[in-house]
Formats: C-alpha cells, sequence, structure tokens
C-alpha cells in the first residue's frame, strides 16, 4: 500500500488503465482506478488540481487490491485539509 499527494493534478489529470470508476470516501468525490499490474488507486479530490491517491497491490488479486486501497483511502480521508 501506498499514499501520495498530487498538489498539481486534479481527478481529471488521472491516467489509468481503462475507465476509472466513481467513488465516495467519506464526502469527498473520488475514483477507483487500476494501473499497473493488479494495482488499485483510490485518488480522493482536495480540489479541482489537487488530490491524494492511496493504492493497493495484493499478488495478483485486483479484488482485493481495490479493498486495500479503500481500506487505507478511508484512514487517510479524515485527516486531508478541506477546500
Amino acid at each position: 500500500m501506498s499514499v501520495a499527494i498530487f498538489d498539481e493534478l486534479g481527478l481529471d489529470d488521472l491516467v489509468a488503465r481503462g475507465t476509472p470508476k466513481p467513488v465516495t470516501v467519506g464526502n469527498r468525490k473520488a475514483l477507483q482506478s487500476i494501473g499497473g499490474i493488479d494495482t488499485c488507486a483510490i485518488s480522493i479530490e482536495l480540489t479541482n488540481t489537487s488530490r491524494v491517491d492511496t493504492q493497493g497491490t495484493a499478488g495478483g488479486d485486483e479484488q482485493k487490491s481495490c479493498d486495500i486501497a479503500l481500506k487505507v483511502a478511508r484512514l487517510v480521508e479524515p485527516k486531508l485539509p478541506t477546500g
């Protein structure tokens, strides 16, 4: 798992394999996407031009990777600044 801060890239700047799936983390807009091999990311919107990504990887199990990324996102989200 990992957490990355993108202070100059918003959700519209996300690069992913396939179409990202809209999700909500806390009360924030977010996108779930697949990056590399079995790596899932939850990208949480901070502003139109910034976001925080959490990633999970689970040895070839894409769903488990997304479960991990979402758990981390739910831990991180309450600590993020507003607006």
